[in-house]
């Protein structure tokens, strides 16, 4: 067994280049649209993180624009949000990775005793890219596999909260999250042939609470189900996996 040492030095300078905060005439007192866009210049002296003999440096900039909108109102609140982010290797580079970032948030208090809440989020983007995003004195190390791996990932949850009104809260729930990754992989032809990673999760909980003048009790049950599955080349090890049926 071999080992080798990699070294990899990285300087990184951040800006935030716009803030703004507008509300409309008609409901200033409930709606608020917030505009924001934020920049990023990386420069490394070992970019594929490879052995000082064959090392390579490169400098990446990163820009991400983006909106959120807010209303709060007597009985209901919601909250919208999608960020862009570009980000684009001087050096490595044929062409800009884009990915985008949306949310959705909401609660409504549906009577004196019941609450409603939901919340759906969702994303796309490069492994690579998406690592990048946090400084290197703020994690810790990482396996990245080799190559353009693209993403896509959501999740979705429901919740109904009932005050009984004699210290007792109840909450059932249900959730979703679904995620892809695509190797983007050809063949020795120079034909596609990737391999896809998918995973599905869906599932459902009850909290119930009880609280008294000196102390509470929380008690919580829930059922999840997941089905991972793997679509990959005949060659490849390991090989294709079937999701299990449920």
């Amino acid at each position: 067994m071999t080992f080798s040492r990699v070294k990899n030095t990285e300087v990184r300078c951040s800006v935030a280049l716009l803030s703004a905060l507008a509300a409309t005439p008609a409901a200033a007192d409930r709606t608020t649209t917030s505009v924001t866009a934020s920049g990023d210049v990386s420069a490394t002296d070992n970019v594929f993180a490879t052995e000082r003999e064959v090392r390579e440096s490169d400098v990446s900039f990163t820009f991400r624009p983006g909106v959120l909108f807010g209303y709060d109102g007597p009985r209901v609140s919601h909250e919208l949000s999608l960020e862009g982010e570009v980000l684009e290797f001087a050096r490595h580079s044929d062409e800009p990775s884009v990915s985008i970032r949306g949310g959705a948030r909401t609660r409504i208090q549906t009577t004196r005793f019941t609450s409603f809440s939901a919340s759906l989020d969702g994303s796309n983007g490069v492994l690579t890219a998406i690592s990048a995003r946090s400084s290197p004195d703020v994690t810790g190390p990482q396996l990245v596999p080799l190559g353009r791996i693209d993403t896509i990932t959501g999740n979705g949850n429901a919740s109904l909260s009932w005050d009984t009104g004699r210290n007792t809260q109840i909450t059932p729930s249900v959730f979703a999250r679904y995620s892809r990754a695509d190797d983007n992989g050809v063949d020795v032809d120079g034909n596609p042939d990737p391999t896809i990673n998918t995973s599905q999760e869906y599932g459902s909980n009850l909290a119930i609470s009880r609280s008294w003048r000196d102390n509470s009790v929380d008690l919580a049950a829930g059922v999840t189900v997941l089905r991972p599955e793997r679509v990959a080349p005949i060659t490849a090890m390991p090989g294709s996996r079937p999701a299990p049926p449920i």
